[in-house]
């Protein structure tokens, strides 16, 4: 395994429609948003078994996170990219934006924290970058 995941305990407001009804049986894959990988990461093996595996589900979730996050919608990030430096055994996060210029670095050691949410991404890049 590569990352060993805590679950995320940062409180988040999600649209009603992104939640299982209480007390009816459902699929995790129907509420994909409130079951993310940060606050479920037993539920996601596979995002955390290598460096490759995390880009690939990191991308989407920064790109598609400001459309159930109205804090981080509001700082209009545009689209961001993800990749993996091996030799700095960091994930590297750039603004894809011929306007703007930001970017930032994760740490897989503050990716597997309780406290690490993706709002802290868009902060970084709010604060640092753009």
């Amino acid at each position: 395994m590569f990352l060993n995941k805590e679950p995320c305990r940062r409180a988040r407001v999600l649209d009603l429609s992104h939640c299982p009804p209480p007390g009816l049986v459902h699929s995790i894959y129907d509420y994909a948003i409130y079951y993310d990988a940060i606050y479920y990461p037993e539920l996601h093996d596979d995002v955390f078994s290598s460096p490759e595996a995390c880009v690939s589900w990191l991308h989407p979730t920064l790109n598609q996170h400001a459309t159930c996050c109205l804090t981080c919608r509001s700082l209009n990030i545009p689209e961001v990219s993800v990749t993996w430096n091996l030799k700095e055994s960091r994930f590297f996060l750039l603004l894809n934006s011929q306007s703007l210029y930001g970017s930032t670095v994760l740490v897989p050691s503050e990716l597997e924290k309780r406290e690490y949410s993706i709002v802290q991404c868009y902060t970084a890049f709010h604060e640092h970058g753009h």
